[in-house]
């Protein structure tokens, strides 16, 4: 675009226009430029055309609105004239540059007017003819003061969320729907081990490790479709890092300018944690593989005891019931005390296994509706010998209360009230009571010992059911472990239920056993008879019984107490390979077998018996040291009719070889 008119020419008959124009030197550009002046004063930017020695030929009306300089008083003028101090050294290095290149320049700067920061942006565009002979540079000026204000602000906010960003206890990454990384945080690139220039546009399977790349993706896609999308990850320690677990979550992120999807990968450290769950778990399996081996050594310890107190208790058992033969008053209490110290410790060992097994979570539980009034009864039937010894009067409460049926283990509910009674007659005093009664609580049934024993002070009370304790009983003389409140504690909350205590010193204790109620009262099966004790043993012809064990001592009780029972024959085996061929040869009526044998076992030495057609339908009895629950039911899923634990109860043996005995006979009968 040109913007010079050519002037005519003057003559000689022309001085006085010659004069006229030299002293109109200053708006002659005005004028040459008019044609443009209407084009110009239409734009909103200031523009100018400076010449080459920085005289202004042009401006429009936004200029000198912008500037408060009236045109005629910048035409034919200075820069510096004009605009004092305006003209910096980089707007006339881009000046000169423009007029050298002859190529556009853009120039931002910054200028103070009246302390307020303004920022200006200028085209400088070469004119392509001469104005009065002198170069000239279009300017267009654009105030983006505002514009430079927000980019800065803008700047400063992506510098200032870098860097939050960066300092940010975690690892983030962002990335395109490609899985091109477009954005990773400086603790992310060190734990990929890359320089931040490599990550930017690169892939992730190209990054991460192969076992982690194709599962990352999958996850990304997953969060790229709505889908919550949370994970772990573990790096193992290496010679440039420490081990690392993350929890990675990738979550979808804006929709890009170009329309394509991106999203985000967040990351914690969870690596502190991973390592207390870890130690978690290993004191776990610690603790369980302690637990085990304590049980199997309870459960060795159990069996290594019950050996040895078979035989005390067994002939202590003999020697006081033996009608031909009967002791002294002065050796009957010496057996008797025999017989009481041996059932103390037997008691004291069930009560160590009971407890281990609840400790571990291996005592079997199995709850019905039980009577009861007959359990009561046969318990206090069973504390009798114990009271007169002290001696303490043993009373039974109000039996129409006790006529009702509680929701529980018979077993363990019985075992629970022994303690309890046991406790009250040992704590009594001299002619003491010791009443049981019951009273309903809505849906509960509370069963009460009551003693009229020392009491114990409120702040023995919170020690009273831990185990071993013993509030100073030692210091008394009465014999105790500690372990039955307990142990009875354990096994009423087993049984869904609650015990406790109410007592003052010297005002005797109220313990107290609150279990669900079974039948109501009144239901047929709150008033179930107590079943009839089995008749007494018949007279019968001689009956073989065999006997495998391979403890001598065991055998000879064994023998002793089977000889109470007329007409019975025991033969005993110790070798189990012997014993099969002697079953074979002459089959007895009876087997009694113990477990552990020399060889094969006693389940190994049952299942020989059971595949011959001689000795297959001969009622077996195990006889063993081994008295956990697990023995128990495999022995009777095995074949056993029957499993006697060591040491042995005289009366119970007797009951259960008569039993059997006249069960064979029948069967052999019919």
């Amino acid at each position: 675009m040109a913007l010079v008119r050519k002037t005519p020419r003057l003559g000689p008959a022309d001085a006085p226009r010659r004069v006229a124009a030299r002293r109109s030197a200053r708006r002659a550009p005005t004028l040459d430029l008019r044609a443009y002046q209407v084009v110009i004063d239409a734009i909103s930017d200031m523009v100018s055309v400076v010449s080459d020695d920085e005289v202004y030929w042009l401006v429009n009306d936004a200029w000198c609105r912008q500037t408060g300089v009236r045109r005629d008083d910048a035409i034919g003028r200075s820069v510096a004239e004009v605009l004092p101090g305006s003209i910096t050294q980089r707007r006339r290095d881009t000046l000169n540059r423009t007029l050298r290149s002859g190529r556009v320049s853009v120039l931002r700067d910054a200028f103070d007017r009246g302390g307020v920061k303004q920022y200006l942006e200028t085209i400088y565009s070469p004119v392509a003819e001469a104005v009065q002979g002198r170069r000239c540079v279009l300017l267009v000026t654009r105030d983006v003061t505002a514009e430079a204000t927000a980019l800065a602000a803008m700047l400063a906010g992506q510098t200032q969320t870098r860097a939050l960003l960066d300092a940010f206890p975690g690892y983030i990454a962002a990335c395109d729907e490609d899985h091109r990384y477009t954005y990773v945080n400086e603790r992310l690139a060190q734990v990929l081990g890359r320089p931040l220039s490599e990550l930017i546009g690169a892939l992730r399977s190209e990054v991460l490790p192969p076992e982690h790349a194709a599962s990352s993706v999958r996850e990304a896609e997953r969060a790229l479709q709505g889908e919550q999308s949370i994970s772990e990850r573990h790096y193992a320690a290496s010679a440039q890092r420490e081990r690392l677990d993350l929890e990675l979550r990738h979550v979808a992120g804006p929709e890009m300018a170009d329309g394509r999807r991106s999203y985000y990968m967040f990351g914690v450290d969870i690596t502190e944690r991973k390592l207390a769950q870890e130690a978690a778990v290993a004191a776990k399996d610690e603790a369980e593989r302690a637990n085990r081996a304590k049980s199997r050594f309870l459960s060795l310890m159990s069996h290594e005891l019950r050996t040895p107190m078979n035989a005390i208790l067994g002939f202590a058992q003999l020697l006081l019931s033996d009608p031909a033969h009967p002791l002294s008053t002065e050796q009957q209490q010496h057996a008797g005390e025999i017989l009481r110290g041996g059932r103390h410790l037997l008691s004291l060992i069930n009560d160590v296994l009971d407890l281990s097994r609840i400790e571990t979570g291996r005592l079997a539980i199995t709850l019905a509706p039980v009577a009861l009034l007959p359990l009561v009864e046969e318990c206090l039937a069973l504390m009798e010998p114990l009271a007169r010894e002290r001696p303490v009067h043993l009373k039974l409460g109000d039996r129409q209360t006790l006529q009702c049926q509680v929701q529980a283990d018979p077993l363990r509910l019985r075992q629970a009230l022994l303690n309890l009674l046991s406790n009250a007659i040992k704590y009594n005093r001299a002619d003491g009571d010791v009443t049981v009664d019951a009273r309903l609580l809505g849906e509960m049934v509370e069963l009460r010992v009551i003693d009229t024993g020392i009491g114990i002070t409120p702040d023995q009370v919170g020690r009273l059911f831990v185990a071993f304790e013993r509030l100073g009983a030692r210091r008394s003389g009465v014999e105790g472990t500690g372990i039955g409140l307990a142990l009875s504690r354990h096994l009423v909350r087993a049984m869904g239920g609650e015990i406790g205590v109410d007592s003052a010193l010297d005002s005797g204790s109220t313990f107290w056993i609150r279990l669900p109620r079974g039948a109501r009262s009144g239901d047929p099966a709150a008033f179930a008879p107590v079943a009839a004790p089995p008749p007494g043993p018949a007279r019968v012809e001689r009956r073989r019984v065999l006997y495998v064990e391979d403890n001598r001592v065991n055998a000879l009780l064994m023998h002793a107490m089977l000889a109470r029972l007329p007409g019975v024959e025991l033969e005993h085996v110790e070798d189990p390979i012997d014993a099969i061929e002697r079953a074979r040869a002459t089959p007895p009526a009876l087997l009694l077998l113990d477990i552990e044998l020399p060889g094969i076992d006693g389940f190994e030495l049952l299942k020989r018996l059971r595949e011959h057609e001689h000795t297959r339908h001969i009622p077996a009895i195990a006889v063993s040291a081994s008295a956990q629950p697990a023995d128990i039911h495999r022995a009777l899923k095995a074949g056993f009719s029957a499993y006697l634990t060591k040491p042995l109860d005289l009366t119970e043996l007797l009951q259960a070889v008569q039993s059997h005995l006249r069960t064979q006979r029948s069967t052999q009968a019919g």
